[in-house]
């Protein structure tokens, strides 16, 4: 039995909009809360590297859309989708540890921390656990700012395995 493309299709769009994903958590920086109530995961190639992206934000990230973004620049669509209202961007190695953080909003771009997320499950397919800053006076200072995050979330892949490129 030959299968319909279209058919095909429709299936890689169905798997990638019907992912699991619940994330959410806050950033404070100067007295001032962003709350996020969506999270999305995504595997990218950092040549050599295969690292995970979760991006937290306030609103959802239409991952089929991203995933058919033209050129292959799923990420950039993805960032290109919440960068009006603010996100944070969280990118952790196969290994656990942080490569980079970032909150990027009307308050410029904010990093530069030195804890790892705590995994329950951190896999090419999934990740779940939590990230939390160890100096909560930073939630007032002019500093990096204070993240306290939680992440349940299937991993947006290709299909061919390996991460996405920017």
């Amino acid at each position: 039995m030959k299968l319909n493309p279209c058919f095909v299709f429709l299936a890689a769009v169905s798997f990638a909009t019907c992912a699991h994903a619940d994330g959410s958590g806050e950033f404070t920086r100067k007295g001032k809360t962003v709350k996020f109530t969506h999270a999305t995961a995504f595997r990218f190639e950092d040549r050599p590297n295969v690292s995970t992206r979760i991006i937290f934000s306030t609103q959802p990230i239409d991952t089929a859309k991203a995933v058919a973004a033209p050129g292959g620049l799923v990420l950039q669509n993805a960032i290109e989708q919440v960068k009006q209202s603010g996100y944070v961007a969280l990118d952790v190695t196969d290994g656990g540890e942080v490569e980079t953080i970032g909150y990027y909003g009307p308050d410029g771009i904010m990093g530069n921390v030195s804890e790892n997320p705590t995994f329950t499950r951190h896999d090419a397919k999934h990740v779940t656990g939590t990230f939390r800053t160890a100096d909560e006076d930073q939630k007032a200072g002019d500093g990096t700012g204070y993240y306290d995050l939680k992440f349940d979330i299937d991993v947006v892949a290709p299909a061919a395995g390996g991460g996405f490129s920017y």
